[in-house]
């Protein structure tokens, strides 16, 4: 039997069919509650989500530049630059996406959610 306050060792002592019911449903009240709630990022979280996301692709512009080039002073400041007008856009793009309510993407190409799985 399926019981909501289940933890992960009781879901794997299931049969496949049930685990899979229970994977389901999961993923149904996930869905059903993120796409009925209305969610917006602080302005705070779109900048660490920006600083975060730029240390990785900076010092993925550093090796391959460094690689390119050979020359580190190159290297640094190529990514100096990246970084700073990287960030600024990707804080802005985050933001315009903020502006767009959800399901309007879905809503323009005429696709119902179920449609896309």
């Amino acid at each position: 039997m399926i019981q909501a306050d289940m933890d992960l060792v009781e879901i794997l002592r299931l049969d496949r069919t049930m685990q899979k019911a229970v994977v389901s449903r999961f993923f149904w009240m996930f869905d059903h509650h993120y796409m009925s709630t209305p969610h917006k990022e602080s302005h705070l979280r779109s900048i660490i989500k920006g600083l975060t996301w730029r240390v990785v692709a900076s010092a993925t512009i550093l090796v391959i530049t460094y690689f390119t080039t050979g020359d580190m002073e190159t290297a640094l400041t190529v990514t100096g630059i990246e970084f700073f007008v990287k960030l600024l856009l990707y804080y802005l793009h985050e933001r315009i996406w903020q502006q767009v309510p959800r399901g309007a993407v879905r809503k323009l190409f005429g696709q119902k959610p179920e449609e896309l799985a």
